[in-house]
């Protein structure tokens, strides 16, 4: 499913702008979305690329989410953890998919002009999934709708 209300945005770096803070991108990992990013044009480290923690995914849960993830330096569990992101620097052109429970954040653009991405969001198809629902979009596959039965 294509969701229409979740992830589906322009991305623009500034100049200046962004910073090294990881957040995750939904609130439980047990429906989870995968965000995929086309890239307009080159995003290396000075355009402020995306970094990721790898494995992240697999990281607990803790505390109340924000503003539709939660940011992971607001949690001393994760503390030893945040020095283990890396650059994912992409080509123009190029897609970046991950889980969106991955931590993730956006670099500081050093450069003199904007870095332009566009932010996808998909997730299963599933039992919970109603045929017609105004904010998703079904991609490949089959309603599987399994509410109430008479």
């Amino acid at each position: 499913m294509l969701l229409r209300n979740r992830h589906n945005h322009a991305t623009v770096n500034r100049p200046g702008i962004g910073s090294h803070r990881l957040h995750r991108d939904v609130l439980q990992w047990s429906r989870t979305i995968i965000s995929v990013m086309a890239f307009l044009e080159d995003s290396g480290y000075a355009d402020g690329c995306t970094h990721v923690v790898p494995g992240s995914h697999l990281l607990p849960f803790v505390g109340t989410p924000n503003n539709g993830g939660w940011w992971m330096d607001e949690h001393q569990i994760f503390a030893d953890l945040m020095d283990q992101a890396v650059a994912v620097p992409m080509t123009e052109g190029s897609l970046l998919a991950f889980d969106g429970v991955v931590f993730h954040g956006t670099g500081v653009n050093t450069r003199d002009s904007d870095r332009l991405a566009i932010t996808l969001a998909y997730r299963s198809v599933d039992e919970l999934s109603g045929q017609g629902e105004d904010d998703e979009v079904l991609v490949r596959g089959q309603y599987l709708y399994r509410g109430s039965h008479p």
